[in-house]
């Protein structure tokens, strides 16, 4: 029987010793190759977790930022992933230097707090990498979704919702005046007192 070699970091080993390493057995290692996972995120145990000094308080957790590392790699790699052809399969991939862990921890810190998850900005359909990621809260993200009709205006391309809180105006209002009217100066400085028509 054809022994399984892995490549990791330029290292070529028997998928046994990985598991070794790893501080996993054999058919951990093994099951989690055959469904698609590439290491580091097949190799996660112990050994791992701990080389890079990102294990919880509990003693076996990953860090907070740790998982957006694995879940943002698995996206952008991992074909069996429910999110890989919003991501991956889109094109979008993460830097070379951030298949290392620490690199990624160091670009990116700490996340602000718990509402804080990791962004591609400005440009949302980039990639992962120091140039285009951010930590953000849902709302942020929110006005960087691909799906956001972008107004521009006065020289500046934004949001509807951004517009609204610049503005004062309540987004739905803005949202119905561009569908109804398509006027995007009409729609933004009308005063709220005048009708939609």
């Amino acid at each position: 029987m054809k022994r399984r070699m892995i490549t990791y970091k330029g290292e070529t080993l028997p998928l046994s010793e990985w598991a070794k390493r790893a501080g996993i057995n054999n058919g951990t290692l093994r099951f989690r190759v055959l469904k698609g996972e590439r290491p580091p995120y097949a190799f996660r145990q112990a050994r791992f977790q701990s080389r890079h000094g990102e294990v919880g308080q509990g003693g076996d957790e990953r860090s907070a930022e740790w998982i957006v590392w694995m879940s943002m790699r698995q996206r952008c790699f991992n074909k069996k992933h429910s999110a890989y052809k919003d991501y991956g399969g889109r094109g979008i991939t993460v830097c070379k230097e951030w298949d290392d862990y620490r690199n990624f921890l160091h670009d990116m810190g700490r996340r602000p707090s718990q509402q804080h998850t990791i962004d591609r900005h400005p440009d949302n359909n980039g990639d992962y990498g120091p140039q285009n990621c951010r930590w953000a809260t849902a709302s942020e993200q929110m006005r960087n979704y691909r799906g956001n009709t972008i107004l521009e205006f006065r020289g500046k391309a934004q949001c509807i919702a951004a517009w609204a809180d610049e503005l004062g105006l309540p987004s739905n209002a803005i949202y119905h005046r561009m569908k109804q009217w398509g006027d995007v100066e009409r729609a933004l400085t009308t005063p709220l007192t005048v009708r939609n028509r």
